[in-house]
């Protein structure tokens, strides 16, 4: 969606669908990769894809990925090139999460991003209600 097309409305629809959302924490400990892409996966990565498909309800002509792919697949991208440059990023964070382990998080909000100009910026945030959280 345009950033010029974020009208009130649209973003009602948005804090309708998230008011229905709790927060939740994850870690990310597994690699994952697409092609040129390294990516790390959450886990538990179910309630990830619950808030696309749910905002993905509320606003079916903006289906994820543009619907060039099916199923959603929740990640971080950590590398985004050719298939070596992945690789490499690969093998790298492989070390890192064997020395250090995981990374634990807590999903608390969901943050509407553009890139029209091409650099990623935050136009709205939207909090999720408290879950139950470990530490």
């Amino acid at each position: 969606m345009s950033p010029e097309l974020v009208s009130e409305r649209v973003l009602a629809g948005i804090r309708h669908t998230l008011s229905q959302m709790v927060s939740f924490d994850f870690q990310l400990s597994k690699i994952g990769r697409f092609p040129g892409v390294a990516y790390l996966a959450p886990e538990p990565a179910t309630p990830f894809i619950a808030l696309t498909n749910c905002l993905a309800e509320c606003f079916p002509e903006y289906p994820p990925y543009g619907g060039q792919h099916q199923g959603v697949v929740p990640h971080l991208t950590v590398a985004h090139g050719s298939p070596e440059q992945a690789g490499k990023a690969e093998a790298e964070l492989l070390l890192e999460l064997k020395t250090r382990g995981g990374i634990r998080g807590a999903c608390r909000e969901v943050v509407l991003l553009e890139n029209s100009s091409g650099l990623w910026r935050e136009m709205y945030a939207f909090g999720l209600s408290p879950g139950n959280h470990v530490g």
